[in-house]
């Protein structure tokens, strides 16, 4: 090859490179992703610290705190993360160093979510201070707002929300067979950010308060044919070390399975069963929302307890008359006529696409751990109802 044609080849290979790099570069602006540059760009006059919070905001000596912050800097409309010099908090007068790799509770290596732990077990109960801190090569930092959580003696863990439980709607999320109370009170993020992600509920956040006692029990429950079956009243016990309005038991098993009366029961794997069955048990029935796929032929007493229901009907469906978005189905999606049973009707046609509506049930696929959950939706007679309860609350 002559170098003529040797130096046109390099020059076609530099401007590939180039034109990738610039191709890359316009694809992350467009799809929103956010890479994380060497700290040699940082400046913390131009950064900002958003989403700091300590997790839970309330737990018991001995707990292992989850602390989590992004950083993030504004250059025009392109949002850009560039690796501080340092990033640590501080909790009261220590200080701990924050981590984007992965390995400290900060989601995926580089995604500009920094993470450490703090571990409580030592340290005196009380209200405890926390701020996160990015520092830059020429020693200026940018901090968050102050964080405030709890270290009590008592095993009760306030994992969302603020204000007077008196006015609140106070959810207790307890656990059977868990050996692990980290993989407990992971398990309840999950689980309580699910729920208050659907619909009415994320409507309503702030009337909402979610505890989790956090200890180990065996609740009596027991799981057959996907069914899970508890000792009540040693749930209440357990639950009455927070206060409650509903209660919620996880169960460490990795069958799909759930249930409701009177408290929501559910397969730890499975948040989407939590909605289900938290639609049955959320109300001042036994069971409220009725399960709107069809068991076939009535039992004794069904007339008088879906009478009560707000999601099933009889034909012309009058309880959810003038209701957007609802009509009156007979057939549910295995085929069958009935909404809990033959002669009733429900809302709406079932979409497999969307698991609507989740009281219809929801197409699940084995798995190993929480996440990722599939989307749900309650029909709008469902969400009626639900939203007429929580508006009691302030």
């Amino acid at each position: 090859m002559q170098s003529g044609q040797a130096f046109d080849t390099f020059k076609l290979l530099i401007g590939g490179v180039v034109a990738l790099s610039l191709l890359v570069v316009l694809l992350s602006v467009i799809s929103g992703v956010v890479h994380l540059i060497p700290h040699s760009g940082f400046d913390a006059s131009k950064a900002e610290i958003s989403d700091f919070a300590v997790y839970p905001k309330q737990s018991t000596i001995g707990t292992i705190f989850s602390i989590k912050g992004v950083v993030k800097m504004e250059s025009g409309k392109i949002k850009q993360c560039r690796e501080p010099a340092r990033v640590f908090v501080r909790v009261g007068s220590e200080e701990i160093e924050m981590y984007d790799d992965g390995k400290h509770n900060d989601g995926k290596e580089k995604d500009c979510t920094f993470g450490a732990l703090w571990n409580s077990l030592g340290r005196g109960k009380g209200n405890y201070s926390a701020q996160m801190f990015a520092v830059d090569a020429n020693g200026l930092e940018v901090s968050s707002a102050v964080f405030t959580f709890q270290v009590t003696n008592n095993k009760c863990a306030l994992i969302s929300g603020e204000g007077n439980s008196s006015t609140k709607l106070d959810i207790v999320f307890v656990g059977d067979k868990y050996t692990d109370l980290d993989t407990f009170g992971s398990d309840v993020e999950i689980h309580s950010n699910y729920l208050l992600s659907t619909a009415p509920f994320n409507e309503y956040k702030d009337r909402i308060k979610i505890y989790a006692v956090r200890q180990f029990a065996d609740l009596g429950c027991s799981v057959e044919m996907g069914y899970i079956s508890c000792d009540d009243d040693l749930v209440e016990i357990v639950a009455s070390q927070c206060p409650y309005d509903e209660i919620i038991v996880l169960v460490n098993t990795t069958e799909i399975a759930g249930s409701a009366n009177p408290h929501a029961y559910a397969s730890r794997l499975y948040p989407e069963v939590t909605v289900h069955e938290f639609g049955h048990s959320f109300g001042p029935e036994p069971i409220n929302l009725a399960d709107e796929y069809s068991y076939g032929a009535s039992e004794v007493g069904a007339d008088e307890y879906l009478r009560k229901a707000p999601n099933c009907d009889y034909y012309p469906c009058n309880k959810w008359e003038g209701v957007p978005g609802t009509s009156c189905v007979h057939v549910d999606k295995y085929g069958r006529e009935g909404c809990t049973f033959i002669e009733w009707y429900k809302p709406v046609e079932y979409d497999p696409a969307r698991n609507f509506p989740i009281m219809e049930g929801a197409t699940i696929k084995e798995r190993d751990t929480p996440i990722p959950p599939a989307p749900v939706e309650h029909d709008p007679a469902s969400i009626r109802f639900i939203r007429r309860l929580l508006e009691e609350y302030k």
